[in-house]
């Protein structure tokens, strides 16, 4: 996926809506993960044709963030961080993000 174009559309969700309410009661994030599925339903097509890959880059009001979002700002962080010289404690969340076992 690196060096490739890339279309980021940033996504903010609740797991208070009511029509998700009944899985974010069951599973942690389960509100973020269908908030970038929609966001991948709506964009990937247009995306694809472009030659981009689409990013999701969801986050819940509660603090989970999705994959593609913890993903794409550890890369940003580190690359920054490399740019800028700085020792990799600056850019320690991607490590922790990478190392934490539940979704959120």
């Amino acid at each position: 996926m690196l060096g490739t174009a890339a279309a980021f559309d940033f996504t903010f969700t609740s797991p208070l809506v009511p029509n998700g309410l009944p899985e974010a009661s069951v599973t942690v994030g389960s509100a973020v993960f269908a908030a970038e599925e929609r966001k991948h339903r709506s964009n990937d097509a247009k995306c694809a044709e472009l030659g981009w890959v689409s990013i999701s880059l969801a986050v819940e009001t509660y603090g989970c963030w999705g994959t593609e979002a913890k993903w794409a700002f550890s890369q940003l962080a580190s690359r920054l961080g490399t740019r800028q010289k700085l020792p990799k404690v600056h850019t320690h969340h991607s490590s922790i993000w990478e190392a934490e076992p539940d979704p959120c």
